[in-house]
């Protein structure tokens, strides 16, 4: 055989070995790209997911801050009313005692002089006024703040018929 056509066998060979191991790397790279297309494809999916889990989480939490201000207003307000309660009970029952020692003089005591029985009526009508007062301070639920000296607040307790006649209390 001619050393040429040796040669050139060989290089067919050799042309043809690279041709197949060609075809075999293509072959593992389209391999390893349907692979890297997969895990895109996943991680996008997770991506989607832990965003939907996020926005899941931030209105749980959203919602959480929410009930804990209402709990912690409701709690407030039921401090509130054990205070008023308390301070009701602690007003009215000296209050009573006045009122009634007040309009016993006033009942048996026939020949008060008229300084002193306009004054017991006083006492008398401004303790019903504290008694109206302190009832409606049990529906603490309903009173209006006012602002009061700029800074601290006050409840506004008196009907409204009685600011229209001009009363201030």
């Amino acid at each position: 055989m001619n050393p040429n056509h040796e040669n050139i066998i060989d290089l067919k060979e050799r042309i043809k070995t690279a041709e197949e191991e060609i075809e075999n790397l293509r072959h593992e790279l389209m391999e390893t790209n349907t692979g890297i297309i997969a895990l895109y494809n996943e991680l996008n999916d997770t991506n989607e997911k832990l965003k939907q889990k996020n926005e899941e989480l931030q209105n749980t939490l959203k919602e959480l801050r929410e009930t804990q201000d209402k709990l912690i207003q409701s709690e407030k307000m039921a401090a509130i009313g054990s205070i008023i309660v308390t301070y009701n009970h602690q007003i009215n029952n000296p209050l009573m005692i006045i009122l009634g020692n007040v309009q016993f003089v006033l009942m048996t005591e026939k020949n008060l002089d008229e300084n002193l029985n306009k004054r017991l009526k006083i006492v008398e009508s401004e303790c019903w006024r504290i008694s109206e007062v302190t009832s409606k301070i049990k529906q603490y639920e309903k009173l209006i703040p006012v602002k009061y000296l700029n800074t601290m607040f006050e409840f506004n307790i008196s009907d409204r018929s009685n600011n229209e006649n001009g009363n201030n209390e």
